[in-house]
């Protein structure tokens, strides 16, 4: 990474968004496409888990309630 000497004197951003309708501010989010993976992640690692079981999670969110009747079935 570089540091601040290293970047170029000045970037400018580029004026003109539009405001959000979806909630009383008018601001959008950034952060939301790191909340989107996870889950996933976690579905298919718990499936890892369980393959010497021959389980496959097909429904989320994973639960005890979920996990248990699918262990229970083998």
């Amino acid at each position: 990474m570089s540091a601040e000497g290293e970047q170029p004197v000045a970037i400018e951003g580029a004026e003109g968004g539009s405001r959000s309708s979806r909630n009383p501010l008018g601001v959008k989010g950034v952060g939301e496409g790191g909340a989107i993976s996870p889950p996933a992640a976690i579905a298919n690692a718990v499936e890892d888990a369980l393959q010497p079981f021959d389980i496959q999670i097909t429904r989320a969110p994973l639960t005890p309630s979920l996990i248990r009747p699918l262990l229970s079935a083998t």
